[in-house]
């Protein structure tokens, strides 16, 4: 869905969690991807897309820069990270980018594995 300003800010929350989204009588946790990984924060929010997953029976609102399409990439076409980056990337949670992918017109493309990403959510909230 696109990004809402009906976002709740959540006081007391990590950085990474943008808040709280109402949606279909459920409050979703709405996790900024880029925060969690570092990156440089969004110019306009505008172009954002909240993609919304489930993970062991929690609902969580990922914000990321788009959705083009979703498709199944095949386990044969998946690129091993070289293990010295992911040691490096790690902070102890790993960041759950062990594989690419190479898309026609695209090129090398990183995939985050959504259990990694969703259990670090879920542990880092318990802290």
């Amino acid at each position: 869905i696109d990004y809402s300003s009906e976002v709740v800010v959540t006081p007391g929350a990590p950085p990474y969690v943008r808040g709280v989204l109402h949606l279909r009588r459920e409050l979703l946790t709405v996790v900024d991807v880029r925060a969690l990984y570092g990156m440089p924060p969004y110019d306009d929010l505008g172009h954002a897309k909240i993609l919304i997953v489930e993970y062991r029976g929690e609902k969580y609102g990922l914000v990321v820069d788009a959705v083009d399409n979703i498709v199944t990439i095949e386990a044969a076409s998946r690129i091993p990270v070289p293990a010295m980056l992911t040691r490096q990337l790690g902070n102890g949670w790993g960041n759950g980018m062990t594989e690419a992918v190479e898309l026609p017109g695209r090129g090398t493309l990183m995939l985050i594995d959504l259990a990694t990403l969703c259990e670090r959510v879920a542990a880092e909230a318990q802290v």
